[in-house]
């Protein structure tokens, strides 16, 4: 049975990879509201996202970045994802091809996904559930729970 079972799962993601039932919409990397162009310049975080038999899970890295310091929302269809850098630690680097911080990322929330929508931040890892077959969530911010 649970051989069957990942043989089921496998042609799923093979789908997807293919193009079929698309989990995230394709209007990937759109942002819902302005960015303040003065504000210290903001990374897109790369998501991984996947189905259970009862959510969809978007996971976003987030190295050096605190539960306190990302804001998860809801902003009308869409997820928005974003964190401070607490504090610039200039360093003399010698490979210098990430920072922390300063993430953020919007994508629109597939069609039978919804409220409730949870969030945890563990292990440089943020962690968002949103519920299959719930209701289409309200706006405003998601409480970002340490793990």
């Amino acid at each position: 049975m649970a051989a069957m079972t990942s043989a089921i799962t496998a042609n799923r993601v093979l789908e997807r990879r293919r193009g079929y039932t698309p989990v995230m919409s394709a209007n990937a990397g759109r942002h819902s509201r302005e960015v303040d162009q003065n504000a210290a310049s903001e990374q897109t975080i790369p998501l991984n996202a996947y189905e259970t038999t009862q959510a969809l899970v978007v996971v976003a890295p987030m190295p050096g970045v605190q539960p306190d310091d990302v804001d998860v929302v809801i902003d009308g269809d869409c997820l928005v994802l974003e964190s401070r850098l607490r504090t610039d630690a200039p360093k003399d680097y010698v490979i210098h091809e990430w920072d922390y911080g300063n993430y953020r990322r919007s994508e629109p929330i597939a069609e039978g996904y919804g409220a409730p929508v949870t969030a945890r931040m563990g292990n440089g890892q943020l962690v968002v559930t949103l519920t299959r077959g719930g209701d289409r969530p309200a706006g405003g911010r998601i409480e970002v729970h340490p793990d």
